[in-house]
């Protein structure tokens, strides 16, 4: 059952329907009789922020989400969430994540089909030998009367079978990865059941623990004719008769030559299409009458095919292959994973919430420099393009290349200003009309009646591939914007979409690459349009259909969203990150520039570098926006070890870009506020180096 449905509408078989989880959706069939998946309700922050991680995880390694990983990925955060099991960011982190998905799934639904694991009691008892018989025989064991210490012992028993066949897989795929092993059967005289629990991960060692999808291993016969069912402990012939009352005469016989004279049993016969299947297993303490003995199912296999003259003599049935199942050890695996699972379930619920807070924390540490598209489609077979290039300016994690005498000077060149208001008011009185004369706007005058105030240039407006419901071209009110690179643009200035602007502004982000949004409209401006991104759940504007995944408040001052961005058209997803500053009024300033400093470091924490432009929008698309774009460039320079800082030519070369950016002394103000701070910071952190 592939989870992510809601989004990619080809993870579904054509007999499942996706099922609302709470999540992404799931996929799921009533007529498989499985039970209904685990719905998630109310997520709270903490466990929303690890599983947006989760994802960036995943998008820095090109997952999309038909990935076995991204599965296995969501399925166990799913399972962990639900039952407020100890996460382990790690636990899919495996050679084949598709084997520990297939396990998931098969644990989560016996814990759903069995409540009472939930319960818990603390009655000190040392039955951990029933609880290890129970597992074998493939019981679901109440473990509400173990103690702590021995939870911690049987949990440790577990673990370490769970590496055990991380590590066997391992092996046998650096070797000869299509060998197969033969299982051992049931009951083997030289261990019982419970012996092999002891001895846990010394025997299951030496066999293949068949958590791959396997094939049947063909002693015999075309290969072309491979049997895909498999099951534990049994062997498959594939026979042709000429009515089913040969079946007696055959299974007579097997049982007289190759069960008897070993000290098997065969039970459990299956005839279907063409294949007959039985149980094998041996009685206990029995001693064989041959002296080399049968004792595993792979010795039953070839000794059928061997005979299969006489049998064909005998009972008129022509064995033409035979195979064996190979999921003994798996089913064990499972059961113990399961019960590990449960064990999880009663001892750690009082550690839960401490746990997911500390996985998130962790995994931010890991992740935050890739906050890229979970599903990003490479164009051009992933050859640069406009929309995947490299950013411009420098990680905000990476060291400074300024010096620590420049940064000074450049300092007390800024506080020298800041310190004498009547020279940066010199300055903006002298910049504070400019404009490109020489630049034309014939375009956006076409659409005169969607423009707020500023006009974009013909030559930099962002052009949009699509039309209206009126059948008339789309149209927003945007500009590339570029640092010292005129071949790739750092920014998309745009003014806030209106209301009928909306699918046109989903198409830019969509046709230009982007990720993530710089929004600095109020909440109050964005009242007077419709927000062009759904309160709860999805919207469709136009070809593509907008998930909000999570809103998070970082301060009073902005909050983040992450979406989910479907291209209706062809079903491919991309996430998409908007930064939302709530409370910079239009042609004002907001009352302190560290706020916007701790906004554009969260801001360029989460960019990265193999990117395309940031979608930067106001109201109008100019003052706070040339504001944002003026202080970024500005401390990017920094960053890079540019030796001086000229605010004044800043400002002019975006208005070579775009008119009005930054359109206010205050605003120009804020400009050399925040350089100057970010410049002490900078000088700082070089220091504590």
């Amino acid at each position: 059952m592939s989870a992510g449905c809601n989004l990619s509408e080809n993870l579904c078989d054509n007999d499942e329907l996706c099922y609302p989880d709470g999540v992404f959706g799931q996929c799921y069939s009533s007529e498989s009789g499985s039970p209904e998946p685990t719905v998630l309700d109310n997520l709270d922050d903490t466990q929303l922020e690890l599983l947006k991680l989760e994802l960036t995880r995943l998008a820095a390694k090109d997952k999309d989400w038909g990935d076995e990983e991204t599965q296995c990925v969501l399925a166990y955060f799913k399972m962990s969430m639900s039952y407020q099991l100890q996460y382990d960011p790690d636990f899919c982190q495996v050679r084949k994540p598709a084997n520990v998905w297939a396990l998931i799934q098969l644990i989560d639904t016996g814990l759903s089909e069995d409540p009472t694991i939930l319960e818990e009691d603390e009655n000190p008892e040392n039955i951990l030998d029933q609880y290890v018989q129970a597992v074998v025989n493939n019981e679901n064991p109440d473990f509400s009367e173990l103690s702590d210490g021995q939870l911690n012992s049987l949990i440790g028993r577990l673990v370490d079978l769970k590496k055990n066949v991380e590590n066997e897989e391992s092996e046998l795929l650096s070797g000869n990865g299509e060998q197969e092993m033969a299982v051992p059967l049931d009951d083997l005289e030289e261990r019982g059941e419970q012996a092999i629990l002891k001895k846990d991960i010394e025997q299951v060692g030496e066999v293949n623990q068949g958590l791959d999808n396997t094939e049947h291993k063909i002693v015999k016969g075309r290969k072309d004719q491979i049997v895909t069912r498999v099951d534990a402990n049994r062997v498959y012939l594939k026979v042709h008769l000429k009515n089913e009352d040969q079946l007696m005469p055959l299974i007579e016989f097997l049982q007289n030559t190759i069960a008897i004279p070993n000290n098997l049993y065969f039970d459990d016969f299956q005839f279907e299409n063409g294949q007959l299947s039985m149980r094998i297993s041996r009685f206990e303490g029995a001693k064989p009458k041959a002296e080399k003995r049968i004792d595993s199912v792979e010795g039953v296999a070839s000794a059928v095919y061997k005979r299969r003259k006489d049998i064909a003599r005998l009972s008129g049935a022509d064995v033409r292959e035979t195979g064996i199942g190979i999921l003994f050890v798996c089913a064990f695996t499972v059961t113990a994973l399961g019960l590990v699972a449960a064990v999880q379930i009663a001892r750690s619920r009082r550690h839960y919430k401490d746990n997911i807070q500390q996985i998130a924390e962790q995994l931010d540490g890991k992740t935050s420099f890739a906050y890229q598209d979970l599903c990003r489609q490479r164009a051009d077979g992933g050859r640069a393009s406009k929309s995947s290039s490299t950013s411009s300016w420098c990680e905000e994690t990476a060291a400074p290349t300024i010096d620590i005498s420049t940064g000074h000077v450049v300092l007390n060149f800024l506080q020298e200003y800041l310190s004498e208001p009547t020279k940066i008011e010199a300055q903006w009185n002298g910049i504070k009309d400019y404009h490109n004369e020489e630049r034309t706007k014939t375009k956006a005058e076409k659409f005169s009646t969607q423009n707020r105030s500023i006009l974009p240039f013909d030559d930099n407006i962002v052009d949009i591939d699509g039309k209206t419901a009126e059948d008339e071209d789309f149209y927003l009110n945007a500009s590339f914007i570029y640092d010292d690179d005129p071949r790739q643009a750092v920014y998309i200035a745009a003014q806030t979409p209106a209301s009928n602007q909306i699918a046109a502004f989903w198409q830019t982000i969509w046709q230009h690459g982007v990720c993530l949004v710089v929004n600095l409209s109020t909440p109050e401006e964005c009242k007077q349009e419709k927000n062009y991104w759904p309160d709860t759940g999805s919207e469709v504007h136009g070809a593509f259909e907008i998930h909000l995944v999570s809103e998070h408040i970082w301060s009073d001052d902005y909050l983040v969203r992450s979406f989910y961005l479907k291209n209706l058209q062809n079903s491919q997803t991309r996430t998409i990150t908007q930064f939302h500053y709530l409370s910079w009024q239009k042609d004002s300033t907001p009352t302190s520039a560290k706020s916007i400093l701790e906004f554009r470091r969260k801001v360029n924490k989460s960019y990265r570098g193999r990117s395309s432009a940031v979608l930067v929008h106001s109201w109008d698309g100019s003052g706070r926006t040339g504001v944002y774009c003026a202080v970024d460039v500005l401390c990017a320079r920094l960053l890079r070890g540019i030796r001086q800082i000229d605010v004044v030519a800043t400002v002019e070369h975006l208005r070579d870009q775009r008119d009005g950016m930054v359109a206010t002394g205050d605003q120009f103000k804020l400009v050399y506020g925040c350089v100057a701070q970010e410049v002490n910071h900078l000088l700082k952190s070089i220091s504590a180096q």
